[in-house]
């Protein structure tokens, strides 16, 4: 295998991503029984993740001041309830809350998303760092652009 393969599968998951919970719940539809990634991994949808999915919850509350029109008191209300937190990718410090745990407790009807990320050779480990650098500014390295992204992968599309 290549060094470059091992050295993004190998890699330990840093970091959160946080989906605008509007946009998310609408894309995701009525199916709660898919799991996030496989939502955001869809290919109708993953050309367009850099306009809902954030790495901070201050970029997700000004998405939803600015795109949605919410008030900054609603968004600062819903800061102080930690409602963002349901729409972290992984779960937060403070709270178990996020988008795979809840998918994990109720789906999958485990205590812990250990095999969910871990599990089937840490495929959704690497999916989830590697949606982490595409939303990264200039994330991926041009060499390493066609490892991570197959020619066939919506984001090649211009």
């Amino acid at each position: 295998l290549p060094n470059r393969y091992v050295r993004l599968v190998a890699r330990r998951m840093s970091g959160n991503i946080f989906a605008c919970p509007l946009c998310y719940e609408t894309i995701r539809g009525e199916n709660n029984t898919r799991s996030p990634l496989c939502v955001l991994f869809d290919p109708s949808v993953l050309p367009h993740v850099l306009c809902f999915l954030f790495l901070s919850r201050k970029r997700v509350e000004r998405h939803l001041e600015d795109v949605h029109g919410l008030s900054e008191a609603v968004v600062a209300r819903g800061r102080r309830k930690g409602v963002l937190d349901r729409w972290s990718l992984r779960a937060t410090r403070t709270r178990q809350l996020g988008l795979v745990p809840h998918y994990v407790r109720e789906v999958l009807e485990k205590e812990s998303t250990l095999g969910y990320w871990w599990g089937r050779h840490r495929m959704n480990a690497f999916r989830f760092n590697d949606l982490r650098d595409f939303l990264l500014p200039g994330g991926v390295a041009p060499d390493e652009d066609d490892l991570i992204y197959p020619p066939e992968d919506p984001r090649h599309a211009t």
